[in-house]
């Protein structure tokens, strides 16, 4: 392919003994490695004395247009990349470690006054079977899987130990199974299922008492070790059919 000159309307005149008129440019898909090649015949001259690129579309922004008045070319450039790296910010100074200590946690608030929570029972009810290691309430409870882990048993018998549950199956509105840790028993009495009790309060943030620092140094700026981008003629057979251009000619 090749480029196609558009005239521009009423832009012909004459400036002296030199005729001048403008054109626009639209460059090609197949960008040839010397450049453009204009001639004083395609304009009805017998010589072109200059070309001076006036404008351009926004296509043409990332490019640098030439005209080699020696060779009578359109040369197109543009800019490379960079090459190169960024160096990380480095700390210039002197060091420091503070001096002081990290006061531990301290709890403000009310402790439990015994282990298991009796007052207030997680479960109750009335009448357990025992199988083995398994036991089974004759009542309905509504409880989550494993929702007992690691509470107590309490059967209504004083005769009747207390046994540790490991697990239960998760139930709503039918009897509970409990395996447990234990000597598990039959009881037809009331149950409760207890759990350990809670402290109520607070724990406070470790504080730190002792010396406040400023570090006092620089930190360096980040520093570019490469290849400038510089700028150099587009690579032979680079489209550039989006690219137009608005040029005047001189000659005669």
């Amino acid at each position: 392919m090749a480029i196609t000159r558009v005239l521009v309307p009423d832009s012909e005149d004459i400036v002296g003994k030199h005729r001048v008129v403008s054109q626009d440019i639209t460059l090609d898909t197949s960008y040839p490695n010397d450049g453009y090649s204009i001639t004083a015949a395609s304009l009805g001259w017998s010589v072109i004395d200059g070309m001076v690129i006036i404008g351009g579309n926004e296509a043409s922004g990332g490019y640098q247009m030439l005209w080699d008045n020696v060779n009578y070319k359109l040369l197109a450039f543009r800019s490379g990349a960079e090459s190169g790296t960024i160096s990380a910010p480095t700390f210039t100074g002197a060091a420091h470690t503070l001096a002081g200590t990290v006061a531990a946690p301290v709890f403000t608030g009310t402790a439990p006054l015994g282990d298991l929570n009796l007052a207030t029972p997680a479960f109750s009810g009335t009448g357990l079977t025992a199988a083995g290691q398994v036991i089974t309430t004759t009542d309905n409870q509504t409880m989550l899987e494993n929702e007992c882990a690691g509470m107590w048993l309490i059967p209504a018998t004083d005769a009747t130990a207390a046994v540790l549950i490991l697990s239960n199956t998760a139930v709503a509105g039918a009897p509970a199974v409990f395996t447990v840790q234990g000597t598990a028993a039959t009881d037809a009495g009331t149950y409760s299922v207890v759990k350990n009790l809670a402290p109520v309060g607070t724990n406070n943030a470790p504080a730190f008492t002792g010396e406040s620092y400023t570090p006092t140094g620089t930190i360096s700026a980040p520093v570019f070790t490469g290849a400038a981008a510089g700028f150099a003629q587009v690579p032979n057979g680079t489209n550039l059919s989006t690219v137009q251009i608005r040029v005047e000619f001189k000659g005669v």
